[in-house]
């Protein structure tokens, strides 16, 4: 939702997607579909550009060093204002190991002025401090998740985005807010700092 309102105001956006989606269910050729379901969503979100580094599903964490480089020179390439990542606290483990990378990619890269934003996607966040109407937006981005189909086959992700959007929304007491989205957001320090105080606590 927060793209597609970042769209409508000409901002330019790039995708930087880590894996290659072999980890997403049982289906032969999994990979491909996932792939195929994602090129599908970005041009329905706005043919967006995006970055595939193509590393293994689930298995971020052993390429941490290598992938940390890589992403470092994407934002050297292309100094972003606004980073969005899944919450460090996530479910997912890719999703914990992606804020590891970019903690380091931001130290390598050496940028200045950087804002991280946190999303939620299987855990909420706790005390979001951005909040986003995405009510116009919402029939939009319900139809850019619904080409996810192998994802929705075996996670049902569509009901659960359209739960917690309504949910945040709820909880906002916003009077035309339908549907919002929440982040987490840190100025690169302290986004740093974050990322290591919770990469303790989570391996213990």
């Amino acid at each position: 939702g927060t793209i597609l309102k970042m769209v409508s105001l000409s901002i330019e956006i790039n995708i930087v997607l880590l894996t290659d989606g072999n980890g997403g269910g049982r289906l032969e050729n999994i990979g491909q579909l996932r792939k195929k379901e994602f090129y599908d969503a970005m041009y329905k979100l706005g043919n967006l550009q995006y970055i595939n580094l193509n590393y293994p599903d689930n298995q971020l964490g052993k390429y941490r060093n290598e992938l940390s480089k890589k992403l470092s020179e994407v934002l050297i390439k292309n100094p972003p204002q606004i980073i969005f990542v899944p919450y460090v606290l996530d479910h997912n483990i890719d999703h914990q190991i992606s804020n590891y990378v970019l903690a380091e990619s931001l130290k390598i890269a050496r940028l200045n002025n950087v804002y991280i934003a946190m999303y939620e996607i299987w855990t909420p966040i706790l005390y979001p401090n951005h909040y986003i109407n995405i009510t116009k937006e919402f029939d939009a981005k319900y139809a850019a998740m619904k080409c996810y189909r192998t994802q929705e086959m075996y996670f049902g992700v569509l009901k659960k985005a359209k739960m917690l959007n309504k949910y945040r929304a709820e909880l906002s007491m916003r009077k035309r807010a339908n549907y919002m989205e929440c982040y987490r957001g840190f100025h690169e320090k302290d986004y740093i700092d974050i990322v290591k105080a919770c990469q303790i606590i989570m391996s213990r």
